[in-house]
């Protein structure tokens, strides 16, 4: 995606995006069929007065990696049958997105980060003892 596509919009293939939204009504009755969970995640640095700039790049990476895991993660049957994570809500000004998923892709998502952050953390310290 270029910087002009993310920041203003330039680019984008319109009637391909709603031609895909158009032909997505079999996600819409997976999710309204399956038991979903909250999932809620709180930003920092979220000033009232100002837009959402984070908005696409905090959603797509909650997206994306989502996929990601369950690609993975899961057997082809477990992903097949499970809904993807659908934002749900984001309370203005406090950097709270609220997202609706399947509990066991969403299980396996949070066990995937939190190693990931460990990892992270672990290969962070490290690299600051040869500092």
């Amino acid at each position: 995606m270029s910087i002009e596509r993310y920041w203003i919009g330039k680019g984008i293939d319109l009637d391909t995006l709603w031609g895909d939204y158009d032909n997505g009504s079999g996600y819409i009755e997976k999710v309204s069929s399956t038991p979903l969970h909250l999932l809620r995640l709180t930003f920092d640095d979220h000033p009232i007065q100002l837009p959402l700039f984070d908005f696409e790049v905090l959603f797509k990476t909650v997206k994306g990696t989502f996929h990601d895991v369950k690609a993975e993660c899961l057997t082809r049957e477990e992903y097949n049958r499970a809904a993807p994570i659908f934002l749900h809500r984001i309370e203005r000004g406090s950097g709270i997105f609220e997202f609706l998923a399947p509990l066991d892709p969403l299980m396996t998502w949070i066990v995937a980060l939190g190693a990931a952050a460990m990892w992270y953390r672990k290969a962070l310290a490290s690299d600051q003892e040869f500092g």
